[in-house]
């Protein structure tokens, strides 16, 4: 029985894209790093972790460093950033149906806590954090223990390909979702338990999930 719905928060609760690009930008310009260009996000959205290092000249090691450094930027311009339009409405109605709610982010939990608050979302009643980006199955197996879960008891809301890497590492269902920051195709290849277009779709999705357990 599915018990928690947790959520990835950048580019899945928050619209942090272009953020997410300047941010990388600015530390790119220092380390003679390829720029991402607009016009080339969507094939750059599809590639892996790794193609996109070789793509973008960043070294694979360098990538943990690289992101520490760029959430010491990010965090300071976090709270200009949007909520996903139809988020709030899918919050709230998992939460009137039952479910309860927590992010799993790399970002940082007093940013998050803060955005939750401007933007008037209550019902989250966990967050975790963790600043390493590559390390998202240790995260979800922190989150699982902390909250004394079954993999069974939890279904994880992501919106890239290292969250569906991330719970397929611990039998963990997955909602990827094709808001964020990875593409369509690119979800689809690594064969996510489930794959949603919008907010309302998922919605719908856990209703029904809800609903067989009953």
């Amino acid at each position: 029985m599915i018990r928690y719905v947790v959520f990835d928060f950048d580019g899945t609760i928050a619209d942090s894209r272009k953020l997410f690009i300047d941010t990388y930008n600015a530390i790119a310009r220092r380390k003679n790093y390829r720029l991402i260009q607009e016009e080339t996000l969507v094939e750059l959205q599809k590639m892996s972790i790794p193609e996109r290092c070789r793509h973008l000249n960043v070294p694979l090691v360098k990538v943990p460093k690289m992101g520490y450094d760029f959430l010491k930027i990010y965090r300071n311009s976090i709270l200009d950033v949007e909520v996903i339009p139809g988020i709030r409405e899918l919050l709230s109605s998992l939460g009137a149906s039952g479910y309860k709610l927590g992010i799993i982010s790399s970002n940082n939990r007093e940013t998050i806590q803060e955005f939750l608050k401007r933007n008037q979302i209550y019902n989250i009643e966990a967050i975790v954090c963790s600043s390493n980006i590559l390390g998202k199955s240790r995260i979800l197996k922190r989150f699982l223990k902390e909250f004394q879960l079954h993999p069974d008891e939890m279904i994880y809301v992501g919106d890239e390909q290292r969250d569906i890497l991330a719970c397929q590492a611990v039998n963990l269902r997955i909602v990827a979702v094709t808001w964020g920051y990875d593409t369509y195709e690119a979800l689809e290849k690594l064969h996510p338990d489930y794959l949603m277009t919008s907010p309302k779709a998922v919605s719908k999705l856990l209703g029904t999930l809800l609903s067989n357990q009953s």
